[in-house]
This record gives structure tokens, sequence and C-alpha cells, in this order.
């Protein structure tokens, strides 16, 4: 039941029974067998008694029902007793003294009022020392339940919050998923990664393209100081490691929503007799790298080669090159890779 009207269901045994009720309680409790008394009568079934059971009932009962003598002479004993019983005592005890003679005795009607009042001060003040505790037990419990239902309503309020905001970044990065894997004239969404060999700082190996190579320049020197900027020109300085011209890199371009892209590399050199260097790229819909191709046998140190995944839609994680036998590359493994990333 989500009811907030508290109903006495002690009347009917699932709640312990309040040991002090107040009136309102009492009230419901008074409602409570009403109700049941008459549900109980309502579905009850009625019992039809004999005729001579129905008239020793009359009998009984009736006013006109004739007397015996024995009765009438117990009753007039009986009131006969009662009244010698109660001229006794009034000669015994007098009659104590009414309020209007005590105020007639008091020649100041406000001393005898003042004495009424002390007289009955006590009494009020006992009755207010013996509140029950058990009604200060319940408003302290009617607060506590009021300040948790108010906590409770606070929780929900923030979660709806949170949940509201949630469906609106769920909502924007479902659109901006959508537009990015949908081709459109003049916009393209490609993905760029900077491979180099296992176990070498990407930041050491120096990509020759200008444009490439600002993407991947993580350095932050970015600030109109003169002063701020050598300082962190010269922190900059001690934790990146000194590029190396010489180091193999190659960079992936991939559109997922046209299917193309275009591989650049660098300072790699042929590779040996009988062999050829394969292509490997991994996403989120699969759990091993996918072969994606070989590259030419004939290229120079630095070029660039056009490929395809096979399907639009699909999201590269990382780009593995291998160098194995023409005819039977194996998977990627720490012996036959040559370049990967991002780690």
């Amino acid at each position: 039941m989500n009811s907030q009207d508290d109903f006495p269901l002690d009347s009917f045994g699932i709640d312990p029974l309040t040991e002090q009720p107040d009136a309102q309680t009492r009230q419901k409790c008074e409602l409570a067998d009403l109700v049941s008394t008459v549900v109980a009568l309502d579905h009850s079934r009625p019992i039809r008694p004999s005729s001579a059971s129905f008239q020793a009932i009359l009998g009984q009962i009736s006013v006109q029902a004739p007397s015996r003598l024995k009765q009438r002479i117990f009753a007039w004993s009986g009131w006969a007793a009662a009244a010698a019983v109660t001229l006794v005592l009034l000669m015994k005890n007098p009659p104590a003294t009414t309020e209007r003679q005590i105020s007639s005795s008091h020649p100041n009607p406000s001393a005898a009022d003042k004495i009424s009042r002390s007289a009955s001060l006590p009494a009020q003040t006992t009755a207010a020392e013996k509140v029950p505790t058990s009604r200060k037990e319940e408003r302290g419990s009617s607060q506590d339940m009021v300040a948790e239902a108010t906590e409770m309503r606070e929780q929900q309020r923030s979660l709806i919050q949170e949940i509201d905001t949630l469906r609106k970044q769920i909502v924007l990065l479902t659109t901006r998923d959508q537009e990015r894997l949908v081709a459109q004239n003049g916009i393209s969404w490609p993905i760029i990664m900077k491979l180099t060999a296992p176990g070498t700082d990407p930041l050491a190996a120096i990509i020759k393209d200008p444009v490439l190579g600002a993407m991947f320049d993580m350095n932050p020197l970015k600030t109109a100081d003169p002063a701020s900027s050598e300082n962190l020109k010269t922190d900059a300085e001690a934790l990146v490691p000194i590029p190396d011209p010489s180091l193999p890199s190659a960079v992936p371009i991939y559109d997922p929503a046209r299917d193309s892209g275009q591989l650049l590399i660098n300072n790699l050199n042929p590779p040996g007799e009988g062999q050829s260097y394969f292509l490997w790229v991994q996403s989120d819909q699969s759990d091993q790298p996918v072969l994606v191709g070989s590259l030419p046998d004939n290229f120079t140190s630095s070029e660039t080669f056009d490929f395809q995944l096979g399907a639009v839609g699909i999201i590269p994680d990382r780009f593995l090159i291998t160098q194995d036998l023409q005819q039977a590359p194996s998977p990627p493994n720490s012996s036959n890779t040559i370049l990967l990333g991002p780690e």
C-alpha cells in the first residue's frame, strides 16, 4: 500500500498493540472494530430458534411478565436492607460541607477561589508531569521518518537529473557516430595513428610530413609570457626523448565512412628475400588482428600506399605491420612485428 494514512493495523494483528494510544488512534480503532462487526454480521449465518426457545426468551425479558411471590419478597427485603444501611451511615457520618458553604464562611470570595485553585494546582502539575513518554518517542520516530523520506526524495531527484544528463550525452554521442559514419561532401572524419617499432618511444620517431608531424606534436609551449615559455621549454626538454630521424615509422590515415585509407611509411628497409610486409588491423569487431594486405615488393624507404578494410563503419583500434613469408603470413607476434601503434 502506498497510502499515507496511519491505519490501525494492530486491530487485525498485523502491527503490535500500542501501549498508550491517543484519542485519534482510539477513534480509528473503534471505527475498525465497528467495520469488523458489520462485516462479521453481514457474512454470518442466521440461526432460527425453536418456538419454545422464543417463548422462553420473551418470558424472561418481557416487562409484563408476572413475578412470583418469592421474587417480590426477595426484592422488598433487598430494598429494605439497603435503606437501613443508608440510615446508619448518615447517622454516623454527617454530610460534608458543600462548596457554597465554604465560600460563605470566607468573607473574601477571592480567598476561597485562591484556595480552590491552589488545591487544584498539584493535580494539574502531576498530570503535566505524567505525559506519556510514548508520545515523545512517536514524535521522534515520525520526525526521523520525515527526514528519511526527505533524504530519499533528494536522492531520487539527483538520480533523475543524472539519468537525464546521461540520456542527453548518449543522444549526442549517437548522433556524432552517425555523422561520422556517413560520407558527406567536404567533410571527413579520418583516423590517424602513428606506428613505431616495438619498445621505441613514439615521440622519438620523426614524421617528415609537416602536417602529420604537427598533429602528433605534444609540445604544449603555447603562451604569451616569454619567461614562462622558457621554463616550460626547459621542463619539456627534460621529459621529451631525443628525436632520431633514422627510426622507422608509418602513419595510416583511414576514413571509416568511405572505407578509404592511405599508409605513409618512413625509413622502412626492404624486406628480406622471400618475405614481405603485411598490414594488419584490430577493431572492436574482432578479438584478433585481421589481415588487410601486403605491401608491394619494390618500394622506397618513404612511400605512400592505398588500402581498404572491406566494409564501411569499421573503426580501427590499432594497426600493425609484420614481416613474414610471402605465401604463409602468421598472425602478429613478438618475433615478426615490425611496427605497431598505438601501444
